[in-house]
């Protein structure tokens, strides 16, 4: 009976996730847990490599070296030799007395980074997030409003202003046309006024 196990592509360590780590179903909020989660991946890959589970004697073996000298201390090496364990109890030639618990001090021992959902941290976190978003989108709303009332100004000088423009174009030739037609009323009425001088 084979046991292999896969592990290829089992960690998704993106920089840009800000929850954490995630590998094997565990999420690693200490980055130097997913170091370590990563390196017994790549130790157990190669395990699987060397392994016989056709002897499950061997499997024995590796199974009491990998509890005695401590080699996996996080979640993923602690899954794989549960797998190990539930292989060698359901092998009639292994007595269940030989096979070894594996200490749960595994996932607790102090002297290990751990892997632990800080609350207050995670909480923190996204607390100044919304704090930023909030500060933004206050500064958005500011600047819309200086832009609107300086675009109403720039409209209202525009009316105001002698000077011909898109908006007050018509207006201007109005008046201007007026003031020509003022103009030339006025001089036809001064070349009257002449001429009549000048007839005897």
């Amino acid at each position: 009976m084979e046991f292999g196990l896969s592990y290829k592509g089992a960690f998704n360590m993106d920089e840009k996730n800000t929850k954490g780590i995630e590998a094997e179903g565990y999420m690693f909020l200490n980055a130097a847990d997913a170091v370590l989660a990563e390196k017994e991946r790549k130790q157990i890959e190669y395990l699987e490599k060397k392994l016989d589970y056709q002897k499950p004697e061997q499997i024995l073996m590796v199974l009491q070296k990998l509890i005695e000298e401590r080699t996996f201390k996080t979640p993923v090496g602690t899954m794989y030799l549960k797998r190990l364990q539930d292989f060698l109890k359901n092998q009639n030639s292994i007595e269940r007395e030989r096979i070894p618990a594996i200490p749960v001090d595994f996932v607790c021992d102090k002297s290990v980074p751990q892997t632990k959902v800080e609350l207050k941290s995670v909480r923190a976190v996204a607390q100044r997030r919304e704090e930023i978003r909030k500060s933004n989108h206050n500064i958005s709303l500011i600047l819309n409003v200086i832009l609107i009332i300086g675009m109403i100004v720039m409209f209202w000088m525009a009316t105001q202003s002698e000077t011909m423009n898109m908006i007050n174009y018509k207006t201007v030739l109005e008046n201007r046309y007026a003031e020509w037609e003022q103009d030339l009323t006025e001089r036809e009425e001064e070349i009257r006024e002449k001429e009549q001088n000048l007839i005897p």
